[in-house]
């Protein structure tokens, strides 16, 4: 009788050790998966911010561009209009360019994301397959 209570004992703090080991794996995917979308997000965030300051210069230089050819408008205001026409074309495809860089960069950071997710669900998956199949040897009929 005592026999079998010690060997009870023994199985339960041996089970009781394997989730606790499963549980550190499994926090540890956790804690890399979040240091990893940390990382990535800051990433995105310089990658955006360097975009908005470009177009704030950009945008800067645009309407010093304009304002210096102000005075000389009423004398050629067809040239003044034509150069404001090209310009605003110009200054739309710049702004179109960053734009689409922005939706790049954004795509790549999510993209990086979820495969870092993925990785760390599956490496989670695989410490719970590990312990069940441990559990199993375990718990087996002698």
């Amino acid at each position: 009788m005592a026999d079998k209570g010690s060997q009870f004992t023994r199985h339960t703090l041996e089970a009781l050790s394997l989730w606790s080991e499963t549980n550190m794996q499994v926090l540890r995917q956790w804690l890399d998966c979040s240091a990893s979308t940390a990382r990535e997000g800051g990433s995105l965030s310089t990658e955006l911010q360097t975009s908005v300051l470009e177009a704030v210069k950009q945008g800067q230089s645009y309407m010093l561009q304009r304002l210096s050819e102000l005075p000389d408008a009423p004398k050629h205001p067809t040239d003044y209009y034509q150069k404001n026409l090209m310009a605003s074309v110009d200054t739309a495809e710049q702004v179109y360019k960053l734009q689409l860089g922005n939706a790049q960069v954004l795509l790549r950071s999510a993209e990086q994301v979820g495969i870092g997710a993925q990785q760390a669900s599956q490496r989670i998956q695989e410490s719970y397959k590990e312990l069940a199949d441990k559990l199993s040897l375990l718990y087996a009929p002698a």
